[in-house]
């Protein structure tokens, strides 16, 4: 977990890149096997982060690392997460970490552990933004978090935060975690 406590600052530039293309080859039999094992705790986890954000507490949240780069080892040693912190929680816990926090990763630990795997949560987003399509598909935005961190990340799909908070987002479709993988693994860049 890491604890830091500034917010992601967004950073809008003009335009849309798109970057997806047509699905690629069929996933290993392996990584499709345990996405379906895994996707009923990662709606769940999804689901608790939209309770959150209803909530205030936060006020977006990412799927990041082995996941939405494309690299995901099976079984995954973790799926990790970025969550931004909603304004009036951070000044409430002015100077110390705030209870939501640990309220956060407790909870997502706890789905984590049903699926075998740990659910990892991050407070510090910084990267490129990509967004959920209805058929699970992702598409890179023109918005960049915290663009001056982006020199020390290599490589480029390091970078890579898909966007899951959107409300038409529909997490429910049997193959929805599949799809998403597969577009992951099927973007124009390194």
């Amino acid at each position: 977990m890491n604890l830091g406590h500034k917010p992601g600052r967004q950073v809008q530039n003009v335009g849309r890149l798109d970057e997806s293309k047509e699905l690629p080859q069929p996933l290993p039999a392996e990584v499709e096997a345990y996405l379906t094992k895994i996707s009923g705790p990662l709606r769940q986890a999804i689901n608790t982060l939209r309770d959150f954000k209803d909530q205030r507490i936060i006020t977006r949240f990412y799927l990041t690392g082995s996941f939405a780069t494309g690299h995901l080892k099976v079984p995954a040693e973790d799926i990790d997460f970025v969550v931004s912190l909603s304004n009036s929680v951070l000044r409430a816990g002015m100077g110390s970490e705030p209870p939501e926090m640990k309220e956060i990763c407790d909870e997502l630990d706890r789905i984590g552990r049903q699926a075998g795997t740990r659910f990892e949560v991050n407070f510090f987003p910084f990267g490129r933004v990509y967004r959920v399509q209805k058929d699970g598909g992702i598409r890179r935005t023109a918005e960049v978090l915290e663009e001056e961190m982006l020199d020390n990340i290599s490589p480029e799909a390091a970078r890579r935060k898909i966007l899951l908070d959107l409300m038409d987002t529909d997490t429910t479709r049997p193959d929805f975690f599949i799809r998403l993988y597969q577009s992951t693994r099927g973007l124009n860049i390194p």
